[in-house]
């Protein structure tokens, strides 16, 4: 959440309102970004953007093009996240 508040990361698309862009995050990073997307959401968080619960939440993860393996680390980490 510091380093969101700092302007060093960021859940959210800079092209697309709404849409969170985990591309260029490791998986800590885009797990603890989903995380804090989640809690704003229940939260409602004053002064924060927060997505409205009754729409879907659509979420880029990108296909770990660029990872050490050639595939996403990110989908299956993401998937037991939400699990």
């Amino acid at each position: 959440r510091r380093g969101e508040a700092a302007g060093l990361i960021s859940p959210w698309s800079t092209r697309w309102h709404g849409l969170v862009d985990l591309h260029e995050h490791v998986v800590l990073a885009a797990l603890t970004a989903v995380h804090v997307v989640l809690d704003d959401m229940v939260a409602r968080a004053a002064g924060r953007y927060h997505h409205d619960p009754r729409r879907d939440l659509v979420v880029i993860t990108g296909r770990g093009l660029n990872s050490a393996t050639g595939c996403s680390a990110l989908v299956p980490a993401l998937a037991a996240f939400l699990r």
